[in-house]
């Protein structure tokens, strides 16, 4: 189950990094904060108003915990490393893993929402 989380907030980060650069940019790899940077990097070269300012001051302890937990996004899906070292068992306070995952996937539709009514207006489509 916190695979599947965080595999679900990484894949909506890349979304929104997608959708915020108007397809430009199609991000990789794994490491949530790599991917939240490379968004708030991005949302920062879209004109204002946009949905960076308050609730990304939320969201970013929130990826930056679940990073802190997983950096590459193998520590929930495997029992050991790359090393066949175990990785310690994780306790989980499932309220908090749903909030946590509300939160990121939350903000990230919000940019998602918010660049499709842009190209709506500048375009009169949406953006495929």
């Amino acid at each position: 189950m916190l695979f599947v989380s965080r595999h679900s907030m990484e894949l909506w980060l890349k979304v929104a990094i997608s959708a915020a650069s108007r397809g430009a940019k199609q991000p990789t790899g794994h490491k949530l904060m790599d991917l939240w940077e490379e968004l708030m990097g991005v949302l920062y070269e879209v004109p204002p108003p946009s949905v960076q300012d308050a609730f990304a001051k939320v969201v970013c302890p929130v990826v930056d915990s679940i990073h802190q937990h997983d950096a590459a996004g193998d520590r929930f899906r495997y029992t050991t490393n790359s090393t066949s070292a175990p990785y310690r068992s994780t306790e989980a306070d499932w309220d908090e893993v749903f909030r946590a995952h509300w939160l990121v996937v939350g903000y990230c539709d919000a940019i998602v929402t918010e660049m499709n009514e842009r190209e709506i207006a500048w375009t009169g489509r949406v953006a495929t």
